[in-house]
């Protein structure tokens, strides 16, 4: 399963962009 969160998530970064990525990082951290 090499297509996963990993890949959606670099998608998700191209769509969101850096600043939301942080913050996006920090919750999702919390929530992992």
């Amino acid at each position: 399963m090499a297509r996963n969160r990993h890949e959606i998530w670099q998608e998700t970064l191209k769509n969101v962009g850096n600043e939301k990525h942080t913050l996006y990082d920090m919750e999702y951290g919390k929530k992992q």
